[in-house]
């Protein structure tokens, strides 16, 4: 079928062009809309952790846990020595069990 076949004497298009057209576009929005549902519901399972460093308690010695929990902390973070907490130095530090 030529160009001029497939138009109307108005000049518009045929409505068997405007139909495929009109599919194609729903298509189209359907793929788009479907992307955003799953983008959204991934991007809600993972979640930002905030973190403080620094002294768990006051120079007077009041916890600071519940100042960090309203600051919306949820990690704490700290120096852990192997001196301080284990009698003797690993054997293989990269070893868990060891």
């Amino acid at each position: 079928m030529t160009r001029r076949a497939a138009q109307r004497r108005d000049g518009s298009a045929s409505r068997r062009g405007g139909r495929r057209s009109l599919v194609l576009a729903m298509a189209a929005l359907a793929a788009v809309a479907l992307g955003a549902i799953g983008a959204g519901s991934a991007a809600a399972a993972q979640t930002v952790k905030k973190g403080v460093w620094g002294l768990p308690t006051t120079l007077n010695g009041r916890s600071l846990f519940p100042t960090y929990k309203d600051l919306g902390f949820g990690v704490y973070n700290m120096q852990a020595r192997w001196d301080g907490i284990a009698p003797t130095q690993p054997a293989d530090p990269t070893d868990p069990n060891d």
